[in-house]
């Protein structure tokens, strides 16, 4: 099979020439050989796939720790940084961001949450320096925040604009006289019936800009000493 299509990067897609794999269900990569049954693959790739155990970098040197998606030492790559989650698995920034661009058609529950153990994580954390701390991962998200808050949102243009973020805006929404300015709702209306719209969450947009635009995402980019 395509190795390239395994790994989810591909450049010929369907004129590819190799053999192009199905979809698995838990890591969602193109390795299950389309001749085989539905038991061979449970027996071949997926049971292993879900069984998968924690990694435990407890010892291991930064520079050795391993992509769980492309399995390539993150470090080494040209794009030596790392996606933090919300859990302890490792993925290269560039792997975990391809993934979530790739599960367009899975369920949003999925497509935000770790590929191999599901906890969720709405965001991806670009850092050069691999974090297993919880609690500093948190403060390093904060702290992004909290710089962010500060800075006034273009958007809302001191109550000249309006800021399609809403309440998900880590941008400061202030009129010139420093007052800060009220999260407008979004609302439809139906008959007698009024529903409030989902506002556009602002890591959903940055990540998804960044995808297109093929650059690093718009935020925090970690650097522990």
């Amino acid at each position: 099979m395509c190795p390239f299509g395994m790994a989810g990067n591909c450049r010929y897609g369907d004129r590819c020439q190799s053999l192009h794999g199905l979809q698995c269900p838990s890591c969602l990569k193109l390795v299950l050989h389309p001749h085989l049954t539905p038991e061979e693959h449970q027996q071949v790739h997926i049971n292993e796939c879900f069984n998968r155990p924690i990694q435990a970098f407890d010892g291991v040197r930064p520079e050795d720790i391993e992509c769980g998606i492309c399995f390539e030492k993150v470090l080494l790559k040209d794009d030596a940084r790392f996606g933090l989650l919300n859990c302890e698995h490792a993925f290269c920034l560039q792997c975990i961001r391809q993934w979530r661009s790739s599960s367009n058609n899975q369920n949003n529950q999925v497509i935000r949450a770790c590929p191999i153990c599901r906890t969720p994580s709405h965001f991806i954390t670009p850092s050069t320096t691999w974090i297993t701390d919880y609690d500093e991962k948190q403060r390093i998200i904060n702290e992004y925040k909290r710089k962010c808050s500060n800075i006034p949102c273009k958007h809302f243009n001191y109550g000249n604009g309006q800021c399609q973020f809403g309440s998900s805006c880590f941008y400061s929404h202030v009129y010139r006289d420093g007052t800060k300015g009220e999260i407008n709702i979004r609302t439809i209306q139906n008959g007698e019936e009024v529903k409030v719209l989902d506002s556009v969450r602002l890591w959903d947009f940055m990540e998804n800009f960044a995808e297109k635009r093929n650059s690093p995402v718009i935020g925090v980019t970690a650097t522990i000493s």
